[in-house]
Formats: C-alpha cells, sequence, structure tokens
C-alpha cells in the first residue's frame, strides 16, 4: 500500500483548476463522478441495498410484471416484448450478485487476464499440484522432468541436497552415500586395484603393491579430492553476485519508470475529476488558490483512506501493478478513486465548513465583538497554521473534530 500512496497524489493544483479556482471541467465517462457514481442517484441499481436485500417495492414480482406486459401490449406489443426481456434479464443479474459484487469479479477476472489467463492459470495450478504429488510420493519422472526443463538449476542443487540431507536423516545420508560410492569405485577399479593390493603385501612383492598403491592415489584419489573441491566451490560466484545486483537495480529503475508514468497520467484524471466534484458542490464558489490546494490535498488522503479501509484493495492494486500494464494500471487507480470521490469531497468540505457558504478562506466571517471588549469568535474549525498553539492545546485540539474552540494567531477564539 506505500506504493499506492505514492501513486495516488492528485492533492494539488496541477493547472487543470486554473490557479487554485474550482473550475467545470468536462470529465471522462469512467471517471465521471456523481449522481450516475455510487452516490445515491436513482439508477434503479439495488448496490445500495445491504447483501441479500430484497429490491425496494416488494409488491412488484412476476403476478405485476405480467399485468404490465399485458396492458403493454394493448399499447405497443413490441415495446411489452423489450420491457419483459428486460425485466428478466435485470432478475437474473441480481440473482448473481450485487452491481459492486459483480464489478469486483468482472475487475479481479480482467487483472488476471480474463477467461483465456484464468484457464492458464488453473493449467499451472494443476500441473503444480501433480509436482507437489510426485514430491510427496517419490516419483523419478519428477527428476527425470526437473533434469530435462532445467539442467543448470538441477545441477547446482545436487550439492546442497544432499547436505540438506545429511541434517534430515543422517542414516539414511550414510546410506545414499555409500550407494553413490560404490558406483564410483567400481567404475574406477578401485575394488579390484585394492584386491590385487593386498594379494602383493601378502606375497611379499613390495615393488608390486607400491607401484598399485602409487597408481590409485595418483589416478583415483588426488583426482576425486580435487574434483570434489571444484564441485564444492562457484568460480563464477563473484560474477554471478555481479549481474544479481545489477538485475535488481534495473528492476527497481524500471518499476520506479512505471510508477511515475502511472502516477503521472492518475493525477491528471483524478484532479480533473476531484475539479468537477468541487465545482458541482460548491456551485460557482471559488476557493483562493492556497485553500484550494489545502482541501485537494485532505481530498486525497481522504479517498488514500476509504481505499485502505477496504479489505481486497491493496492486493487487487499489487497484482495490477505488477502486472506492467499501464493502461489497467491507470483505469484500477482513477476507478477506484473515483467511486470514493463524492464522499471524501463531502467530508473534506464539511469538515472546512465550506458547505454552508464560506468565501474559500476555511473560516466564516467573524462576528461582532461582544460587549465589554472581549476578543471576536469565529465560526467554523481553522486551519492548523492559524492557531496559536501557545494559548490552545495542540492535542485537545486535533481531537476535536465536530466540536471544540482554539485561540487563533490574530487574538481571536474560533468556536465550531
Amino acid at each position: 500500500m506505500a506504493d499506492e500512496l505514492e501513486v495516488l497524489d492528485a492533492g494539488i493544483d496541477t493547472g487543470d483548476s486554473g490557479g487554485g479556482d474550482v473550475t467545470e471541467e468536462t470529465i471522462p465517462q469512467d471517471i465521471e463522478s456523481g449522481d450516475s457514481a455510487d452516490t445515491g442517484g436513482d439508477t434503479g441499481d439495488t448496490q445500495d441495498q445491504p447483501d441479500g436485500a430484497a429490491p425496494a417495492d416488494k409488491r412488484y414480482g412476476p403476478k405485476e410484471v405480467k399485468a404490465d406486459v399485458a396492458r403493454l401490449k394493448e399499447i405497443d406489443p413490441n415495446l411489452a416484448k423489450r420491457f419483459e426481456r428486460a425485466y428478466w434479464k435485470v432478475a437474473g443479474v441480481d440473482k448473481l450478485g450485487t452491481t459492486a459484487e459483480l464489478t469486483a469479479l468482472k475487475e479481479a477476472v480482467e487483472l488476471h487476464g480474463g477467461v483465456e489467463g484464468l484457464t492458464s492459470m488453473a493449467e499451472e495450478v494443476q500441473a503444480g499440484r501433480a509436482l507437489e504429488q510426485g514430491f510427496e510420493k517419490g516419483d523419478p519422472k519428477v527428476i527425470d522432468g526437473w533434469a530435462n526443463d532445467y539442467p543448470d538449476g538441477f545441477k547446482k542443487l545436487i550439492i546442497p541436497a544432499f547436505d540438506r540431507l545429511e541434517r534430515l536423516d543422517p542414516q539414511f545420508h550414510e546410506q545414499a552415500a555409500s550407494t553413490v560410492s560404490t558406483k564410483f569405485l567400481e567404475k574406477y577399479g578401485v575394488f579390484d586395484a585394492v584386491g590385487q593390493l593386498g594379494a602383493a603385501l601378502r606375497d611379499g612383492k613390495t615393488e608390486d603393491a607400491a607401484r598399485l598403491y602409487n597408481e590409485l592415489v595418483s589416478k583415483v584419489f588426488q583426482p576425486m579430492r580435487s574434483l570434489a573441491t571444484k564441485a564444492a566451490s562457484d568460480p563464477l560466484a563473484s560474477d554471478r553476485e555481479q549481474l544479481d545486483a545489477k538485475r535488481e537495480e534495473l528492476s527497481k529503475q524500471e518499476k520506479s519508470m512505471f510508477y511515475g508514468s502511472v502516477r503521472s497520467e492518475v493525477n491528471q484524471q483524478v484532479s480533473r475529476a476531484m475539479n468537477a466534484e468541487l465545482a458541482k458542490i460548491l456551485r460557482g464558489r471559488k476557493l483562493d488558490a492556497e485553500m484550494g490546494n489545502r482541501v485537494r490535498s485532505e481530498i486525497t488522503s481522504e479517498i488514500k483512506g476509504l481505499l485502505t479501509a477496504q479489505a481486497d484493495y491493496a492486493k487487487r492494486y499489487e497484482t495490477v501493478m505488477s502486472s506492467g500494464d499501464r493502461d489497467k494500471a491507470i483505469k484500477f487507480v482513477v476507478d477506484n478513486a473515483s467511486r470514493n470521490m463524492s464522499k471524501a469531497v463531502q467530508t473534506v468540505l464539511k469538515y472546512r465548513n465550506l458547505l454552508n457558504g464560506n468565501n474559500g478562506t476555511g473560516k466564516a466571517a467573524a462576528k461582532p465583538a461582544p460587549k465589554g471588549g472581549s476578543p471576536a469568535v469565529i465560526a467554523g474549525r481553522p486551519a492548523i497554521s492559524d492557531v496559536d498553539f501557545g494559548k490552545t492545546d495542540k492535542a485537545t485540539f486535533l481531537g476535536s473534530r465536530q466540536h471544540g474552540t482554539a485561540w487563533l494567531k490574530s487574538g481571536k477564539q474560533a468556536k465550531w
């Protein structure tokens, strides 16, 4: 989720809004906010109802549909057919789940390459299970397939596997080592040579015994030790480490470039959607540059919080970003941000006391000073930068969202 916070960073004026003023703009259809989004508009959908809830009008069912179709046939038979078809189509969709559930399902399928991608994943899972079963049963065919498909990897893991066997089961490791050693010694005639050496010693043929011994050492045991040392060491280990380090650095650079490219387009689209939503709610009122940027930044933070609260968003985000598909990544982040745009804007504007006609400074006009010379009282929660924390407890101020008081640097007191 830390990467997601970097990608979604539309909380500053990018120039689209005309120097801080919130202006109405044309919003692409896929990121449009408003009544057609998940904001409670009357779309005839059931997505705002609790999961499993019945339609608002429980009385309307097949019997009522049949009656309506009969009346429509008297007016327009074709219209009656279209109405009946539409009703049963919607009813069939409703049985599959809510709009939100179906959208999430479609999104998940698309993230994994559509139906073809899911089919490929299923085949890989099946192959993986077969491999696991082969390992569990100790099927030699697993080794054959491994050696044929990945010969270099197979060779590299033989010695570490043998060492691991010694820690896992010392007794079986001894048996396995004996089997391998016996095959090796038989291949090079060591057992026969040792027999000849023993016979020469028994017969007192010291010259023959010395010759046989020297041949065993020079032709078998010394090369055997040399090969064992060579197999245990990797002369290219340093080069491999450097290559791995370079690959990792290149991977980080590619990831950074990809995230930067996605971030740039996401911020433009989300900023446009944000400005449009602000313009709709503020109804033509303007925010000064400082307050406009502050509000946008807080809206972005609110959207991030809403996305983070979604249980499956982080996993879906990681999947789409790791795919490397720029267009898919942009659409995913923008769509999810836009679904939460209206709620985030409403929350921030309410917190800033900007829903009641304030002039964009974040504070309402000062009331006349009461009699007795006491300082004027300002309505509305002030910005943090305006608060005098020498007179106001900071912890109390930050914890007072709905109601509270604070002394301002101007000497006035704010109440909300």
